[in-house]
């Protein structure tokens, strides 16, 4: 899932942990990306979005959040779990679907 709002990007990835560093590693080096930041790494046994594919949240309503995130790694007032969990029963508009 990738969630923008007001210019700042949140972007939840999932798989295995030699195939989530090479797309980091895409990611870093590509310069329309600026000041990446991971905020959260889990190792997990069980898939936790399995019947999700990539799609676009356009969360304008979390424009606070998301620059506290961007500029802080964290979200005044919440926990970074909260803010996440936001992100995935987005109100807004979807660009892309889940499965």
């Amino acid at each position: 899932m990738l969630a923008k709002s007001d210019g700042h990007f949140c972007q939840v990835l999932e798989g295995r942990v030699d195939a989530i560093k090479r797309v980091m590693a895409k990611i870093n080096a590509d310069r329309r990306h600026t000041e990446v930041r991971v905020l959260l790494q889990e190792v997990s046994n069980v898939r936790l979005f399995e019947a999700w594919s990539m799609g676009l949240v356009m969360r304008d309503d979390m424009a606070t959040e998301m620059r506290q995130l961007h500029e802080t790694g964290s979200a005044e007032g919440s926990t970074l779990e909260q803010v996440l969990e936001r992100l995935m029963e987005p109100p807004g508009h979807w660009h892309g679907r889940s499965a």
